[in-house]
């Protein structure tokens, strides 16, 4: 799966984010996860997850 690659980095990202409060790590996470939504169709299994996310990325963003 071509998305699994960019949430798995972007899933790294976000707790490197959590735990050292770099924003570069997660814009570059947002960006990640808004490309791996681009190629994961809706009604795709896993859109729920790579939505669910983002948001918790986008928040963390705005909390800053």
């Amino acid at each position: 799966e071509r998305p699994c690659g960019a949430v798995n980095l972007a899933i790294n990202l976000y707790y490197r984010f959590q735990q050292r409060s770099v924003p570069f790590d997660l814009d570059v996470a947002i960006e990640l996860q808004h490309a791996a939504l681009l190629f994961t169709p809706p009604g795709h299994f896993d859109r729920v997850m790579y939505l669910n996310n983002l948001a918790l990325s986008l928040q963390d963003r705005f909390q800053q």
